[in-house]
């Protein structure tokens, strides 16, 4: 059975650094490469210094996925969630999660539920039996009432 690769190979180096920062990994500059060290980690990340929109590189991928891996600090399940999905595990839009959703144009704020999972931006929404097909930018999560369905 042939292993899934771990980070997109279409990734590039601004969002492999976002994406590091996010989960607390702090840079240090040097002249030719990028230091990015965790408060309460033992270990470093070292990746060279590129192009932001330079793809990165399958080794600087298992650099990183590695480095994480053993220095134990953050989970990489959920750092490569935030790879593929622009955000954390938790701020992900599930089927089931209880949502706002504000009306555009009107600002009026109404309860509904996901009915699936979010998906290239866009969420199927539940209200009063009525199904629809809404942008994320329009919904935050209901404080206090999730769902307990998780990937």
């Amino acid at each position: 059975m042939a292993k899934k690769a771990s980070v997109e190979p279409t990734k590039t180096f601004e969002e492999l650094e976002s994406a590091l920062q996010e989960f607390g990994y702090e840079p240090r500059g040097k002249s030719n490469h990028i230091v990015f060290e965790h408060p309460n980690g033992k270990l470093m990340i070292v990746l060279p210094r590129m192009h932001p929109k330079t793809d990165v590189t399958p080794l600087h991928q298992k650099i990183v996925e590695k480095t994480i891996r053993d220095d134990q600090v953050v989970s990489w399940d959920d750092f490569e969630f935030f790879l593929e999905h622009d955000k954390r595990r938790e701020d992900f839009i599930r089927k089931g999660d209880r949502l706002i959703w504000k009306i555009p144009g009107i600002g009026k704020e109404i309860g509904v539920s996901a009915a699936a999972d979010e998906q290239d931006g866009l969420v199927i929404i539940k209200q009063k039996g009525t199904f629809a097909q809404c942008p994320v930018a329009q919904l935050r999560k209901d404080v206090g009432i999730q769902s307990d369905v998780r990937p």
